[in-house]
C-alpha cells in the first residue's frame, strides 16, 4: 500500500513535468510564428525588388499596379519591412511607407544609350498637387504621366495659396 505523501509527490511531479513540457511547445510555437514572419517580410520584400528589376526587360515606359502585403518602407537605395531590410540598386522615387494597393511607373533614362531606369511608385489613393506661378509647364508634366497617374494630380495657381502654404477656401 502506497504512502499518502508518496501519491501527492507523484501528482505534483506530474503537473511540474507537463508545466514543462508545455512551457517548451508553447516557446517552440512563438519562436516559430516569428521566423516564419521574418522569413515572409523578407521573402516579400525580395520580390519587391524583383519584380522592379524585371520591368527593366521593356524598352518603353511602363505601367502597372502591385498590392503589397505588408508596409514596405523605402529609404535611400533600401527597403525594409518589420526590421528586415534588403539592399536593392534601383533608383525608387516614392512616400516613405507604402502599404496596399501601389501604382508603379517605370522609365528608363537615356541619353543617347540607356544610363539608368527610374521607378516611381505611389500609392493608389494618393493625390498630387502641382503648384505654378504661370505658363503651361504643369500641362507638359501630365501630358508625360501614364492614365491612372493623371487622374491624381492636380494643378493650382500659387495665386490661390495662402502665405503659409495651404489652400484659400
Amino acid at each position: 500500500m502506497q504512502k499518502k505523501g508518496e501519491f501527492q509527490f507523484n501528482w505534483i511531479f506530474v503537473i511540474i513535468a507537463g508545466a514543462l513540457f508545455l512551457l517548451f511547445f508553447i516557446s517552440f510555437g512563438v519562436k516559430y510564428k516569428n521566423f516564419q514572419e521574418d522569413k515572409t517580410r523578407i521573402e516579400v520584400l525580395n520580390n519587391f525588388d524583383n519584380t522592379l528589376t524585371a520591368l527593366q526587360s521593356s524598352s518603353f515606359n511602363t505601367f502597372d499596379s502591385l498590392t503589397l502585403p505588408l508596409i514596405v518602407e523605402n529609404k535611400c537605395g533600401k527597403l525594409s519591412s518589420g526590421g528586415k531590410e534588403i539592399n536593392t540598386d534601383n533608383i525608387i522615387f516614392s512616400p516613405r511607407m507604402l502599404n496596399g494597393k501601389v501604382l508603379i511607373w517605370y522609365q528608363s533614362y537615356k541619353m543617347p544609350f540607356k544610363i539608368t531606369s527610374f521607378y516611381y511608385i505611389i500609392p493608389e489613393k494618393s493625390k498630387y498637387y502641382l503648384v505654378e506661378d504661370s505658363g503651361n509647364l504643369s500641362v507638359s508634366i501630365i501630358n508625360g504621366l501614364p492614365e491612372d497617374v493623371k487622374k491624381r494630380v492636380f494643378v493650382i495657381k500659387s495665386s490661390n495659396l495662402k502665405k503659409d502654404g495651404r489652400l484659400m477656401n
